[in-house]
């Protein structure tokens, strides 16, 4: 894949803003990157760190402050609309609020490269506006209102329409903006298979680390600093990339995990055993209360978590005491027992 000629790619690339002076304001400079067919790449960073410029800049909305940028190795600035048009087709980050079209009208804009501004299609028009909704899993919606549909619905639609375009490049900014967590995840999966079973080149931007962690082919990491990094996710995660990238005082890129961790004090000491599913999710919410989990030792509370037949069991320890728990709730409630007796104990002493 890799060895072909990129479907898109940048030189020296500087982006940001001209003010009327002529004064620029540079968000991002000296990218060099590549995307190629069959790819899908996810585009992250900081708030303000240039993403939606990143990507308007490359879909050819606003123009770069210096270098350049080619599709199929054509210099872009060389190339007319209505050709760009036919190689890239992008998907906004803006909610919907078009009225009385159906979604076959809406998906059906996306030939206009190719019928013009009368927008009569041809049969191949038709069979590429009926692809692309078989392809989003909206053949059954294709009569009904774009009104009528959920977000979730509305951005596969959009999806959908850039398909129709039937370019080789597809650039879509925060396609997951407005959508809850399972219409998030099936927009990636969707957008991952596309790429993967039409050979189309995918860029999106997104917030979403721990989706883009698990679906992205590479990955294009900007930071504030107007530099770009890009690589495969796993080797970013361990070479600490994403830790420089996101450091804050408040919580930290933990490379074990791939996910974050809120800073907070652990002043107590806990041993945790079992099985691993719910040692996982039980030692999260020890962490929240503060608990530090630690190898056995004496005269610190231990705690067994096992998965059984009807569900999940805890067993704690602590001293002479035992306890039997069956929810992480009640674990954490009893911990918190402890803790309240323990403290007015020594107050009364």
């Amino acid at each position: 894949m890799n060895a072909e000629t990129p479907v898109l790619g940048t030189t020296d690339l500087n982006i940001g803003y001209r003010n009327r002076r002529g004064k620029d304001t540079i968000v991002g400079e000296e990218i060099e990157v590549t995307l190629h067919s069959g790819e899908l790449i996810c585009l992250l960073g900081p708030n303000g760190s240039g993403k939606s410029t990143l990507i308007r800049t490359l879909a050819g909305m606003q123009s770069p402050l210096a270098g350049g940028i080619e599709l199929f190795g054509d210099p872009v600035s060389e190339l007319s609309n209505k050709e760009i048009a036919k190689r890239l087709s992008t998907v906004l980050t803006e909610r919907i609020t078009i009225g009385n079209l159906t979604v076959y009208t809406l998906v059906a804009f996306g030939r206009s490269p190719y019928t013009g501004w009368l927008g009569t299609l041809s049969q191949q028009d038709k069979e590429k506006v009926h692809w692309a909704l078989e392809s989003t899993g909206l053949s059954d919606f294709a009569g009904r209102d774009i009104s009528k549909l959920s977000d979730g619905e509305r951005q596969k639609v959009m999806i959908a329409r850039a398909l129709a375009q039937d370019t080789s490049v597809i650039l879509l900014d925060e396609p997951t903006a407005h959508l809850d967590l399972p219409n998030r995840v099936e927009i990636i999966r969707l957008l991952r298979k596309l790429a993967h079973e039409t050979g189309k080149g995918i860029l999106l931007s997104t917030h979403e680390l721990d989706l883009a962690l698990k679906a992205g082919d590479r990955i294009w990491l900007m930071n504030n600093e107007k530099d770009l990094m890009e690589g495969v996710p796993e080797d970013m995660v361990l070479d600490g990339t994403f830790e420089k990238a996101f450091a804050r005082d408040s919580f930290d890129f933990d490379r074990a995990t791939g996910s974050f961790n809120i800073h907070r004090k652990q002043d107590r000491k806990i041993v945790l055993e079992g099985d691993k599913v719910p040692v996982f999710w039980t030692e999260r919410a020890l962490e929240r209360e503060g608990y530090r989990t630690v190898d056995r030792r004496d005269n610190i509370p231990a705690v067994h978590a096992e998965e059984t037949k009807n569900g999940y069991r805890w067993m704690i320890i602590e001293g002479e005491e035992r306890a039997e728990l069956h929810s992480i709730q009640g674990l954490i409630e009893y911990l918190r027992t402890q803790k309240e007796q323990a403290i007015s104990a020594g107050l009364s002493g």
